[in-house]
C-alpha cells in the first residue's frame, strides 16, 4: 500500500504542476488557485504532513472526488432510461472516482 501512496502523490503532483503552468500562462482563471490548494493539501496528507486540518480537508476533497463513482453508476443505468451510453464520461468518472476513493483509503488507513 505504500506504493499506492507514492503513485497518488505523483498524480497529484502532476495535477499541481499542470494547474500552475495553466494559471501562469493565463489559460485558467486565477480562482483555480483554490483547487491547487486542495491538491497540495491532498499531497501533504498522503505523506503524513500538515496536521489535522490538512488531513480533514483532504478527506473532504477526496470524498468529493469519489462522488464521481455515482456519475459512473448513472452512465451505466442511463441506457435503461432511454438515453445513450457515454463511454468517455463513464471512463473518466470511474478514474476520478477511483482516485478519490483510493485517496480516502490511504489517508484514513495510514495516519
Amino acid at each position: 500500500m505504500k506504493v499506492l501512496r507514492i503513485v497518488l502523490t505523483a498524480i497529484f503532483s502532476i495535477l499541481i504542476a499542470t494547474g500552475l503552468i495553466s494559471i501562469f500562462m493565463g489559460k485558467a482563471p486565477s480562482l483555480s488557485i483554490l483547487i491547487l490548494l486542495g491538491y497540495i493539501a491532498l499531497g501533504l496528507a498522503l505523506n503524513g504532513k500538515g496536521g489535522k486540518i490538512i488531513r480533514y480537508l483532504s478527506i473532504f476533497i477526496s470524498g468529493i472526488l469519489s462522488l464521481f463513482l455515482l456519475v459512473a453508476v448513472y452512465t451505466v443505468v442511463s441506457p435503461l432510461l432511454g438515453e445513450r451510453f457515454d463511454l468517455v464520461l463513464f471512463v473518466i468518472s470511474m478514474l476520478i472516482g477511483f482516485l478519490g476513493a483510493s485517496t480516502v483509503y490511504c489517508i484514513v488507513k495510514f495516519k
